[in-house]
């Protein structure tokens, strides 16, 4: 199950990165697959991220006894600027990718 929750977060990841991905590029604009490729790589990154971010919030638990129960707030808001980005680069690589195939 330890190693089964990470799998089940990806592809719960894939499918929500997918989503946005197709919903927010006009059709037509990118083809399927860059947007498949590049939501792929912006899902494994989420997954990455959060397993690094979830080890080294684990590792220190001074978190709790410094800032007391402002500290989840604080975590929270940590991991979702942290996947923000990855979503944001993420559309910025298929975008790039795009535009290199374009040119072929």
């Amino acid at each position: 199950w330890r190693w089964m929750r990470y799998l089940l977060l990806f592809c719960f990841v894939l499918l929500l990165v997918l989503i946005v991905y197709r919903a927010g590029t006009p059709r037509g604009a990118v083809r399927r697959p860059v947007v498949l490729l590049s939501s792929l790589l912006a899902a494994l990154a989420m997954v990455a991220a959060s397993a690094v971010f979830s080890w080294f919030i684990g590792m220190s638990s001074r978190y709790a006894l410094v800032y007391g129960s402002l500290a989840s707030l604080i975590i929270l808001l940590v991991w979702l600027y942290l996947c923000g980005n990855i979503l944001l680069l993420g559309a910025a690589v298929g975008r790039v990718l795009e535009n290199r195939l374009k040119r072929r």
